[in-house]
């Protein structure tokens, strides 16, 4: 409410005030809202001065050293995908390293029986490991995008992701 409006809306109320008391209400109200209204210095002028003076020689230190922050965040996020993607393609490996000594192992059972059947059963038993590291990497994988969104959120200031 400004000054105006209170001023008339006090006026309203108090018009059932004999007439002297109402004139004597009205101009101590008028005084004190002239008295009390917000006075505005020179030195409030001069401290946004001076903000927008600092913010002009903070910018070429400042904007490097965000180009450079966004950059390493990037190369980060590039170097944690490509760790994430070559154990994709080790955990591939394994897997085809696995059927083809589980295939070897059927294969050699005719001459050597032990060395075929050790030989599919370690062939099987990396499959499943393997199997069971690439359940817990995609595990990893949706935490890690979870959690690059939520940085990349709080980043760029953003409250819901």
């Amino acid at each position: 409410m400004n000054k105006e409006k209170y001023l008339a809306e006090l006026s309203k109320k108090l018009r059932r005030l004999p007439r002297q008391e109402y004139m004597s209400a009205m101009a101590y109200y008028r005084a004190y809202k002239k008295v009390n209204e917000p006075v505005r210095s020179v030195k409030k002028g001069f401290s946004v001065l001076w903000m927008v003076i600092l913010g002009i020689f903070a910018v070429p230190i400042a904007f490097p050293l965000a180009l450079a922050l966004l950059a390493i965040l990037g190369s980060a996020v590039v170097v944690v995908c490509c760790v994430w993607l070559c154990g994709f393609f080790l955990a591939f490996a394994a897997i085809a390293g696995g059927i083809v000594l589980a295939v070897c192992g059927a294969m050699v059972t005719s001459a050597h029986p032990a060395t075929g059947v050790a030989n599919i059963g370690l062939g099987i038993l990396i499959v499943g490991i393997v199997i069971l590291v690439l359940l817990c990497a995609l595990g990893a994988g949706k935490l890690l995008l979870f959690l690059l969104r939520k940085l990349f959120s709080w980043i760029l200031g953003r409250r819901k992701s």
